[in-house]
């Protein structure tokens, strides 16, 4: 018994090991599945605001929403006229301009409500156009607010594509902000692949200009930390002195450079003689 438990136990485990991984996979696959059915009703919601953006340019309008709001208006405006019937008609001819109310709501002709109109005096006429302005640009503060919703569904389906395409490439919120941004001030029509390569570009540059910054730095104080007086039979003993590089030298003020003469000359005769790295010969 002693002898397969052991055995038996890694069995086990190979078991455990290889039901975890189907377990983690599956967990993969329906993490993926949901983020497929997101994608789907993103790409059928656009589909759907597409179709309807088509037909309102067909019928002369920038969009869905700017039809819906003249529609919207057409009918408060025909209904308004209905209600100051009631008020101000016979019922002669409330009856006479019923037909004409409801060929108005049905079919949208102009002609339908300028005929509709002439029924009511001038200042009924003031009254209601008043009104109806009133109602639209109430109405026009909400199309607005669709519109941008409108948007953020592009923009999120774009930028989704972008990110499945690109995996893990958005890898800060700089880079976030920035490609919805650019989604958001393009209205959905920036190349996000050339704004890639030029942020990549700009990334690159920039690692770049670190670098070389790092190495004059580190080029400087090893340079620095080398000029060091030598301990040679020719140079008497003393004290680590500070040497000079050129560039240092050529920022001397006139009273500096009189001040380290001796210095300087100490320097370039040991820089001749090889006892000191060239940096100012």
């Amino acid at each position: 018994f002693y002898h397969f438990e052991p055995m038996r136990l890694q069995v086990m485990g190979n078991m455990e090991a290889s039901y975890m991984e189907k377990l983690s996979e599956a967990e993969k696959a329906i993490t993926r599945s949901a983020e497929l059915e997101k994608q789907l009703k993103l790409y059928q919601e656009e589909a759907k605001l597409y179709e309807q953006d088509k037909i309102a340019r067909d019928n002369g309008f920038n969009s869905r929403l700017e039809m819906a709001l003249k529609e919207d208006a057409w009918h408060y405006e025909v209904d308004n006229y209905a209600i100051a019937a009631s008020h101000f008609l016979p019922s002669q001819q409330r009856l006479e301009i019923k037909t004409l109310i409801d060929r108005c709501h049905r079919l949208g002709v102009k002609d339908d409500l300028a005929r509709l109109r002439r029924y009511f005096t001038p200042e009924i006429v003031a009254m209601v156009s008043q009104d109806t302005a009133m109602f639209k640009n109430s109405r026009m503060q909400e199309y607005e607010e669709m519109l941008k919703q409108d948007k953020n569904v592009r923009n999120s389906r774009k930028l989704g594509d972008f990110k499945r395409l690109n995996t893990n490439w958005i890898d800060s919120d700089v880079k976030k902000e920035l490609f919805e941004q650019a989604l958001d001030v393009s209205d959905g029509n920036v190349d996000l692949l050339s704004l890639k390569k030029i942020v990549e570009k700009i990334e690159e540059d920039a690692i770049s200009r670190y670098l070389k910054k790092k190495n004059v730095q580190q080029e400087t104080t090893y340079l620095q930390n080398s000029l060091v007086e030598p301990n040679s039979s020719e140079t008497p003993k003393s004290k680590k002195k500070k040497w000079l590089t050129k560039a240092e030298y050529y920022k001397l003020s006139p009273k500096e450079e009189t001040e380290k003469y001796d210095l300087i000359v100490e320097q370039v005769m040991l820089e001749k003689k090889g006892l000191l790295p060239r940096m100012l010969t």
